[in-house]
């Protein structure tokens, strides 16, 4: 069932990038150098109900959000395209499908997808080119973590500050299949890094990290294999207060994660989940 609601949603979200979103990045943006295989470029939030969620992203990151088709945007952080946000037609009213789609650049798509489904990937969507932005496919590993390949023609996202994307990881529960399956496809390598004076679990690529690989604790049952995308915030704990006023929830609160830093697990008012980080260096202005 579950595999079931992922592929109709990746369908749904990468015939509306293709139509609409990539468009209007394609018509903003100065062509600049395409991002290193293995970093992690774009993310897309899909969701029933895009309107639901606009203020929230907007008044809490930041966010500029542009309208190209109705029910549909594409996220800028101080004019730099680093997301979008498209719309789902709701298929249970009982459960949401709303979720946070990453996209990792690839050297090659075609052969990448090639790659990932001779080793148990599901391909939902076939490598397309989308004009002025590059080309994408969106697959499902084999333990269903959605996800889309990409070999941009143009500089995407990256980690600039609070209001943008800083950091991803491979939620799983099986790391060392996953890992196989992500050097092969993607061309990671699994390491070990310290942060925070802690042991850290990373998939690396051209000698940098670009992921992080957390295995699912077995008390988490109800947690399905994903990739989670971290936030970067000025202040974790004012955002946190303004989360609920919002519409949004917090899943796990800092203490739980105090191991990992300054991190907390929110969700959008359509229930679509996320981290937030806050860097310790980062001087809180009150």
């Amino acid at each position: 069932m579950l595999k079931q609601k992922t592929a109709v949603i990746a369908l749904m979200v990468t015939a509306l990038i293709a139509g609409s979103a990539a468009t209007v990045i394609a018509q903003g943006s100065v062509p600049e150098k395409p991002a290193e295989p293995g970093t992690v470029v774009w993310y897309d939030l899909i969701t029933e109900d895009a309107e639901a969620v606009l203020d929230f992203y907007r008044e809490l990151f930041g966010w500029q959000l542009v309208e190209h088709r109705p029910n549909t945007y594409v996220v800028l952080d101080n004019g730099v395209p680093i997301a979008g946000i498209s719309q789902i037609e709701r298929k249970d009213p009982r459960v949401s499908e709303a979720l946070w789609l990453t996209g990792i650049a690839v050297a090659d798509v075609d052969a990448a997808v090639n790659r990932a489904r001779s080793r148990g990937a599901t391909v939902h969507v076939e490598p397309k080119d989308v004009a002025g932005y590059g080309r994408y496919a969106v697959i499902a590993d084999p333990e269903d973590a959605p996800l889309m390949l990409l070999r941009p023609s143009r500089k995407l996202g990256g980690a600039r500050g609070p209001g943008a994307w800083i950091w991803a990881e491979l939620w799983g529960r099986d790391l060392k299949a996953e890992a196989a399956f992500y050097r092969e496809v993607v061309g990671y390598e699994r390491a070990q890094v310290e942060v925070n004076g802690a042991p850290y679990e990373a998939l690396t690529s051209g000698g940098k990290p670009r992921a992080g690989l957390v295995e699912i604790p077995k008390e988490m049952d109800a947690v399905k294999t994903a990739w989670a995308p971290y936030l970067q915030v000025v202040d974790l704990q004012a955002t946190l207060a303004a989360i609920s006023q919002r519409g949004g929830k917090v899943l796990v609160a800092p203490d739980a994660l105090r191991s990992r830093g300054s991190v907390a697990l929110i969700a959008d008012p359509s229930g679509a989940a996320f981290f937030i980080y806050q860097a310790a260096d980062q001087e809180v202005q009150k």
